[in-house]
């Protein structure tokens, strides 16, 4: 990054009130001889052109533009934009559009999923305080082998296929001791609801609430389906009082 240039500090008026002030003083300890407070009046003036040089060394500006993408010109969604080996940085919207505060001479790194990488160095010649320019994404293409799939002469073959398949002693051991009933049980009372089957329950029972709101909660004495439920059920045998193991 460059020193801020001639120009911009004879634009700047506060540049011009602070040299006006210190020429001013200078003038005054050479008409009184003061040569102690001379000193001092170098050590401001080199305290104040350094502020100036260090001011100009961290000039920042307004980056913004349009990720797009390079032959169809659509617009990249949610591109990564963030300055190189730095955590700073933003996301483009689904159109595309960024805008980001960086320094002149930075690079700006662009990556998005199924582009290469760009990188685009902010020119340190900018005059204003916004540079905008258009990023063309190129698409990141990868060649995969061919793959040829046929289907089975038959569907019988298919499912001869699948019976028949060897399977390891090991998996069918681990498969025996993962679904085995009193682990399942006891994973069953051990486990507790997560956010969505509590929402599911809350839900639930709220419309079972309002489903009957202003008015006598319905008798299931005389309904078709709750008698069809209760006879598979005693069917099933879930009414049987279990053994203790």
């Amino acid at each position: 990054m460059g020193f801020i240039s001639y120009k911009s500090i004879k634009k700047s008026k506060t540049v011009k009130i602070y040299i006006f002030f210190l020429l001013f003083i200078f003038l005054y300890i050479l008409l009184t001889h003061n040569i102690f407070h001379l000193k001092r009046v170098f050590i401001c003036l080199s305290i104040v052109f350094s502020s100036f040089f260090c001011f100009g060394q961290n000039e920042v500006i307004q980056f913004s533009g349009l990720v797009v993408e390079t032959f169809s010109r659509e617009p990249t969604s949610f591109c990564a934009v963030y300055k190189k080996n730095s955590e700073r940085g933003t996301i483009a919207d689904d159109q595309g559009f960024f805008s980001l505060v960086v320094e002149k001479g930075d690079t700006i790194m662009f990556q998005c999923l199924g582009y290469k990488p760009k990188y685009i160095v902010v020119p340190s010649t900018v005059q204003n305080n916004s540079f905008i320019q258009t990023v063309l994404m190129e698409t990141d293409a990868i060649n995969l082998k061919e793959l040829v799939i046929r289907p089975l002469p038959a569907p019988n073959l298919l499912r001869a296929a699948i019976v028949n398949v060897d399977v390891p002693d090991d998996f069918i051991a681990l498969a025996e001791e993962t679904f085995n009933n009193s682990q399942l049980d006891d994973w069953t009372l051990g486990t507790k609801y997560d956010g969505t089957e509590n929402f599911n329950l809350f839900v639930d029972k709220t419309v079972a609430n309002n489903y009957s709101l202003g008015q006598a909660r319905p008798q299931k004495l005389f309904d078709i389906a709750s008698w069809a439920q209760f006879a598979k059920a005693l069917k099933d045998g879930a009414f049987k009082k279990k053994d203790d193991e």
